[in-house]
């Protein structure tokens, strides 16, 4: 099979094609529909039909390669609709692999709720330390929105992982994120936090805001503090 799928690549055969796109709908064989999706992406004639397929298969490395190659569908930070939903869907999938890969790969898209979609992700993986390392690296330019939508949930934020993850968010924030602060401080205001919680936090937007050569003061509208 790995010689198969070398000489299509390497002989670029078209003819394989619809063959290829067949077993991968139907083989009984995982691996086999895993080689298949990857050959037809090595003749650049993977399909949105071969990424749903391969999305919802029932095999949990399939999936997860599916995952993977539906970034390769991604433009200009867009993704069609139908595989939007079934990502969505994966956001709670069995196998931690499958929902890491989906971080990774969400971040990718530029959407009004990326940022909720990645924070169902983390919710549905509090204690997995990995998944939720490969929510924080698709977290850039919607730190915020991230931080926000997790701190605002009690149960995530009271493990030690979901408070570990809400901090290292706070701290992005402030790096990230200057001009909103008064948000992210009132964020932290309306959360069912402890005092010393939200000092905490409120410590870790300084941070941020201090790798990024600025203060509260600073960030104060108008530069002033208040």
């Amino acid at each position: 099979r790995d010689t198969a799928a070398r000489l299509l690549f390497e002989r670029k055969d078209n003819a394989a094609i619809p063959l290829l796109a067949g077993q991968l709908a139907r083989s009984r064989d995982p691996l086999a529909r895993l080689h298949s999706l990857y050959a037809l992406r090595g003749l650049e004639a993977l399909t949105e039909k071969d990424v749903l397929a391969a999305t919802g298969d029932s095999d949990v490395r399939v999936r997860e390669h599916g995952v993977r190659l539906a970034a390769t569908l991604i433009q200009d930070g867009n993704i069609p609709d139908a595989l939007w939903q079934r990502l969505a869907a994966l956001s709670a999938d069995r196998s931690p692999w499958v929902r890491m890969e989906l971080a990774f790969t969400v971040g990718n898209i530029e959407r009004d709720s990326t940022a909720a979609f990645l924070a169902n992700i983390a919710r549905n993986s509090v204690g997995d330390r990995a998944v939720q390392f490969a929510v924080l690296s698709s977290a850039a330019d919607r730190a915020h929105d991230l931080f926000s939508e997790l701190v605002m949930n009690p149960y995530f934020s009271s493990t030690p992982q979901g408070w570990d993850l809400v901090s290292e968010l706070a701290e992005l924030t402030g790096a990230e994120n200057s001009s909103g602060m008064d948000d992210a401080l009132l964020t932290i205001q309306d959360a069912e936090l402890s005092e010393l919680e939200s000092f905490t936090l409120a410590s870790r937007l300084g941070e941020g805001l201090s790798a990024g050569g600025q203060n509260f003061a600073s960030a104060a509208p108008g530069g002033k503090d208040r």
